[in-house]
């Protein structure tokens, strides 16, 4: 009677044991889809951004005035940006940091002065997106989120350091 008992304890302890850490796996999945889906909407969102803010700039540069339609884009595109950047800075500051740095860069085209500094502060969004991008790789890599390749394991401030494990 008692080791049928005991073994009923531990039926019930393994039981609840395996709920738990199926559980906590799933948990743990669902969070790195979620990580990962707001780096790429960040990424979408600031490509289009800078696509909508190269068109609108350019045609006012060279019309005199802007396409109102790209007008209601770049607001559109603004607005897309805002959750994703918002979002990754209380999954890690770090990231929230390099986004920041990657949006204000990108909302330097709308103060161009020229279409020659429209084409250099283009570029200038282009590379601090780059940058963005390599430090989510290298955290979406440290989180051990599903990404691999030559410089994802290591740490975008020194393309010499030792891969993250």
């Amino acid at each position: 009677m008692l080791d049928a008992f005991i073994q009923a304890i531990i039926g019930a302890i393994t039981a609840l044991s395996g709920v738990t850490l199926t559980f906590w796996m799933h948990r743990r999945a669902a969070r790195r889809n979620q990580i990962f889906n707001l780096v790429v909407t960040m990424m979408t969102a600031l490509d289009a951004h800078r696509f909508a803010m190269w068109v609108l700039r350019e045609d006012q540069h060279i019309s005199g005035h802007p396409d109102r339609a790209y007008l209601a884009r770049t607001e559109e595109t603004r607005n897309a940006v805002t959750g994703p950047r918002l979002s990754l800075k209380l999954v890690d500051p770090g990231l929230g940091k390099t986004a920041d740095a990657a949006v204000a860069v990108v909302y330097a085209m709308h103060d161009s002065l020229d279409l020659d500094d429209l084409k250099d502060k283009r570029l200038a969004a282009r590379d601090a997106a780059r940058e963005f991008e390599r430090h989510a790789l290298f955290f979406l890599s440290s989180a051990g989120i599903g990404v691999s390749g030559p410089d994802h394991g290591r740490d975008p401030a020194s393309r010499n350091s030792v891969p993250a494990r």
